[in-house]
């Protein structure tokens, strides 16, 4: 899966979550949104880069998601919304989203910012995939790069 989300996307990250604590990890991966350990997270995957947040976040707001159902036909749907964008350069909405489940960046974008406010996070949130938000929080005043590999 994460091949295939890199291939699509045309980048390098193929998911992104929330670093609770040294050693827990809030994400959206199937199965919904839940805490792991880092360990856990990490099997099959690497570290692409961690930022820190330069203004406040409530992380209360992240903790209420836990439980909340992974979108499985919004990641479908981002299948037309990457290739008419790269194909015919359209900008269209992901046609199966649903608005109270989420894939893994448009939870990280909800989790952190409930209320629109961080820029980084604008835009349709049915359409972020992981490159772009970690491409945007590098760009952007509201966050500071602590890790990149």
């Amino acid at each position: 899966m994460a091949f295939l989300i890199r291939w699509i996307t045309g980048g390098r990250a193929s998911h992104v979550g929330i670093l609770l604590a040294e050693n827990s990890i809030l994400h959206c991966d199937i199965g919904g949104v839940k805490v792991v350990f880092l360990e856990t997270f990490l099997e099959g995957r690497k570290i692409l880069a961690i930022f820190q947040p330069k203004i406040p976040i409530d992380r209360d707001n992240a903790i209420k998601l836990i439980g909340s159902k992974y979108d499985y036909d919004g990641l479908i749907g981002f299948i037309p919304v990457l290739l008419s964008k790269r194909w015919f350069g359209w900008k269209i909405g992901n046609p199966f989203a649903d608005k109270h489940e989420f894939v893994c960046s448009e939870f990280v974008a909800q989790a952190l910012d409930p209320h629109r406010k961080i820029p980084e996070f604008s835009g349709d949130r049915e359409t972020l995939y992981p490159s772009l938000l970690l491409r945007r929080m590098a760009q952007g005043k509201s966050f500071e790069r602590v890790k990149c590999l």
